[in-house]
């Protein structure tokens, strides 16, 4: 399926998932994951992007970010794993590239937001690696739902003021047709949102972000005798 060059919009979040190279690991071990936090904080702060969500799994990394610029998400993103790649290779003595080419990421509007934001803190326990989301001690959940200090997440905790029980909401049954939707949109990059969004977004950069509809294109009428 087709990617489209990267959307990226002022003051809008965006769902951003990178997988390692060939489906291998990023984070070997604890520390690794305390590094890669750490540089996405600093380099978020300089890009002025901040984090409403996020995941590490040992082998792709989810975020929500909600950038100021339209170069900024790029800019954090590729500085950050710049950096962690160079300190993951001097420590190991890799020669390859650690990430899977680009990022994918696709920008959305406040109903989706949500749904991407509980698809992201969900994931350790889909894949089995915590019994529940806020056990798990490598994403945004646990200071969602315990409110704890974190390292990444946006100071304010901007999601919790749409949905006061976020335990309640993570725990909530999600349908697969709604996590096959967001799959997709990551995929593509094309924006998720209502019909208003996404008007919104193609008079921003002149151009449509839907799907094409597929069928024959028309014969031409034949010339007149």
């Amino acid at each position: 399926m087709a990617r489209q060059a990267r959307i990226v919009l002022p003051d809008t979040p965006h769902h951003i998932m990178q997988r390692g190279s060939e489906g291998e690991n990023i984070f070997f071990e604890k520390d690794d994951l305390k590094t890669y936090l750490s540089l996405l904080a600093q380099q978020c702060k300089i890009h002025n992007v901040s984090i409403w969500s996020y995941c590490l799994l040992p082998n792709q990394i989810h975020l929500i970010a909600f950038p100021q610029t339209p170069e900024g998400l790029a800019q954090a993103i590729g500085e950050t794993h710049r950096r962690y790649c160079a300190h993951i290779n001097a420590r190991t003595g890799r020669k390859k590239s650690l990430f899977q080419s680009r990022f994918f990421s696709y920008p959305m509007d406040e109903r989706s937001l949500l749904s991407a934001a509980r698809f992201i803190e969900v994931l350790p326990v889909m894949a089995g690696l915590a019994p529940g989301a806020e056990c798990y001690l490598w994403s945004s959940a646990r200071a969602h739902t315990k409110n704890k200090e974190d390292i990444l997440l946006a100071k304010e905790k901007p999601l919790v003021h749409f949905i006061p029980d976020w335990t309640g909401f993570l725990n909530m049954s999600t349908p697969m047709k709604e996590n096959d939707d967001i799959e997709l949109h990551l995929q593509t990059g094309r924006p998720r949102g209502s019909d208003d969004f996404l008007d919104s977004v193609e008079k921003m950069i002149g151009r449509s972000v839907r799907p094409q509809k597929r069928g024959r294109k028309p014969k031409q009428a034949a010339a007149a005798a």
